[in-house]
């Protein structure tokens, strides 16, 4: 093996040594980190608040024989809701009367529209078609 030994590097202040150099790298790498994930985390937390403006506000209810608009909070156990074309399903439930095609990807990632009927259940927030 051949090595050539060389005299330290100097300055007017005295020696000078690798490690300012390794410093610099390890704090940027460590700095680059952190902005990548607040970015990461910005991007998702924007995300979110879209899927919720996604969400039912209003729900159809049948009360004392007619349909009443209400907020989604004020819908109990048991309420016959009614959900028309082009509205997202407000609440959970089953199916009691009627048929259509439901989107439903956001929930199962199934990019087709799957037909519910009578008896099916229905997760909320998929759009009706």
């Amino acid at each position: 093996s051949l090595a050539a030994p060389s005299p330290p590097a100097r300055s007017p202040e005295g020696p000078v040594n690798g490690y300012h150099a390794a410093a610099a790298v390890i704090v940027a790498l460590i700095l680059r980190g952190r902005f990548l994930e607040a970015r990461a985390k910005g991007r998702t937390s924007e995300a979110i608040k879209r899927l919720v403006g996604l969400q039912a506000r209003v729900a159809h209810v049948l009360r004392e024989g007619r349909i009443v608009a209400i907020p989604v909070d004020e819908v109990v156990l048991g309420d016959c809701v009614e959900v028309r074309p082009g509205e997202r399903i407000p609440v959970d439930g089953e199916v009691t009367e009627g048929r259509s095609f439901v989107d439903e990807s956001m929930i199962t990632g199934e990019p087709i529209p799957v037909e519910k009927s009578a008896g099916s259940a229905v997760v909320a927030k998929p759009l009706i078609s």
